[in-house]
């Protein structure tokens, strides 16, 4: 922005206007003009020019408020500031920081791929003017490249990140969530070993993929993540991932917060060993021990609308740990509606059965393959 702002060639007012963009980008307050002491003269009047709305077009519709928007959280999170000082610096034609600073804008504005960024989205926008890069410096290689030099610097990009999340929203890291996702490759993936088959959460059971654990914060922000080959269970990641925030980050009183498909007595045991709290899912086949409990109509408090939680001790843990039980009148709808459907379509599929085998019977065992089909 400020380079912009210094080109040979454009007059007073384009510069003010550039640097007015770098202000808001970095978030920094307006100075106040000062008028000198014994200037009397009034400000220049507005000039005015008739024009021929008939003949005015629009050319090259941009993209420019989603964009400036990333670019201004880029900045606000010093990320320019901290790329510039940690990638390599070298004959490169658009420095790495810069690269970096695109593939994020183009996440953030919901891009999936580099190639999509180079070939049809970064022409989309008005990101080459705010950057100062021109179309034909960003291609799908450069863009590959600056991931490399981002992984790097994994490391200190994580504890940059903490810093500005303590300093602009006063994070304490006290609770943290985490879950794992997967992403998936087409080809064979040679050279990539972590690259497994496994549970395709896309869908797409024929292709590789890796598995990916991410750590947020209460308020969602990423603080780090690991990358897990993709046959791994998410139920296997949850020691590496506790060990990695502690070698970073120290054995501080953190709350973890995990799903049912993280939940293991192995896995429990060890949070226990470190004297660490956790808010995990209870796996459905453990609901049955406290059927009663459930239906029970006391001791249930109302924590929104629709919504009733009771608090009932861990039968073996002497009062160290608790259960909460949760019950949802909407799901309970919900679930009730979606049984019913399954009953109504059992009852059509057995209604044609039977019809149809009065017409032309059939032996035993394929009435009952019929019949199981739809079991």
């Amino acid at each position: 922005m400020a380079t912009l702002g210094k080109l040979a060639g454009i007059d007073k007012d384009e510069r003010a206007g550039w640097d007015e963009i770098a202000r808001l980008l970095d978030g920094r307050p307006r100075t106040a003009m000062q008028q000198e002491l014994f200037d009397e003269s009034s400000p220049e009047p507005p000039q005015w020019a008739q024009v021929d709305v008939s003949r005015i077009g629009v050319e090259r519709v941009r993209e420019y408020g989603r964009v400036y928007l990333a670019l201004a959280l880029w900045r606000r999170l010093h990320l320019h500031t901290f790329f510039s000082e940690h990638c390599h610096h070298g004959r490169e034609q658009v420095d790495w920081a810069t690269v970096a600073c695109i593939l994020s804008v183009g996440r953030c504005c919901s891009q999936s791929s580099e190639l999509g960024i180079s070939e049809r989205w970064y022409a989309s926008t008005a990101l080459d003017d705010l950057v100062g890069v021109d179309v034909a410096y960003v291609y799908d290689n450069r863009l590959y490249r600056g991931l490399d030099q981002v992984l790097a610097v994994r490391e200190e990009l994580f504890g940059h990140l903490r810093e500005r999340y303590e300093s602009m929203f006063g994070s304490r890291f006290e609770f943290l969530l985490y879950d794992v996702t997967s992403t998936y490759f087409e080809g064979q993936c040679q050279r990539n070993p972590q690259a497994q088959r496994g549970y395709s959460r896309d869908n797409r059971p024929d292709c590789k993929q890796v598995c990916i654990g991410l750590v947020v914060t209460a308020e969602g922000l990423p603080l780090a993540y690991e990358v897990f080959a993709g046959n791994r269970a998410d139920v296997t990641t949850v020691e590496d991932i506790i060990d990695f925030m502690e070698r970073k980050y120290g054995r501080a009183e953190r709350i973890w917060a995990m799903d049912r498909g993280m939940v293991s007595e192995d896995n429990l045991d060890y949070l226990r060993e470190r004297d660490a709290l956790y808010i995990v899912g209870t796996p459905k086949g453990r609901l049955r021990t406290f059927e009663q409990q459930l239906l029970e109509q006391t001791d249930w408090q109302q924590v929104q609308e629709g919504v009733e939680v009771k608090l009932v001790d861990h039968p073996d843990r002497k009062g160290t740990e608790r259960y909460v039980l949760c019950r949802s009148k909407a799901r309970h709808e919900k679930e009730s509606a979606m049984l019913r459907r399954q009953v109504e379509r059992l009852r059509d599929k057995l209604e044609r059965i039977d019809a149809s085998l009065k017409k032309r019977p059939a032996p035993r065992e394929k009435i009952e393959r019929r019949i199981g089909k739809w079991l």
